[in-house]
């Protein structure tokens, strides 16, 4: 081991959980693909209610569209990745970076909860509090401003500078992207 390296058990050894983008829309296949393999995989289905013109049906969607977990080492990171539909391991500063498990087993607790009690599961995009963003749906479409979190509730705020003023709503995050993502 080099000197001044701390041995990182959680990264450099043993089965980890990878996330792994898959092509579009291939969520399904990949998931399975991987399963009739020696591979454990997961992929967090959500089941949302689609209005057709003569119908509505209830249909099954991925929690995180165009991503699939996998339980790899570390050196087997390339098979997975061969596998048809999958595009690439999520890399973090070009390192195929592990998924944490306290997150992924939060997200099958989250998963357990809303099946159990039939609540609508939606996926939020990744936002912190002092981040730009825009309104992209709800009564306030197209706002732009910053987001605070005041006692659990988040709140877009926008600053009026020349009069050193600033107003605030409380906003769902389903309805927020980061002023860089929007269109």
């Amino acid at each position: 081991m080099k000197a001044g390296r701390v041995p990182t058990s959680c990264s450099d050894v043993g089965l980890r959980w990878f996330a792994f983008q898959t092509r579009p829309r291939a969520e399904k296949r990949v998931h399975a693909l991987l399963r009739s393999t020696s591979f454990e995989s997961y992929l967090p289905i959500v089941e949302r209610i689609s209005q057709w013109s003569d119908r509505k049906k209830r249909v099954e969607f991925p929690l995180f569209p165009g991503y699939v977990f996998c339980q790899v080492e570390r050196e087997q990171i390339g098979d997975v990745v061969r596998t048809t539909g999958i595009v690439d391991v999520v890399r973090i500063g070009g390192q195929a970076t592990p998924v944490r498990d306290e997150e992924l087993d939060s997200v099958r607790a989250l998963m357990e909860g809303a099946n159990r009690t039939g609540t609508e599961v939606h996926p939020a995009h990744f936002l912190k509090p002092g981040e730009a963003v825009r309104v992209v749906s709800g009564p306030f479409e197209g706002l732009e401003g910053t987001l605070t979190e005041e006692r659990g509730s988040l709140r877009v705020v926008v600053n009026i500078r020349t009069l050193r003023q600033a107003v605030g709503v409380q906003m769902d995050r389903r309805h927020l992207v980061s002023a860089k993502e929007a269109p």
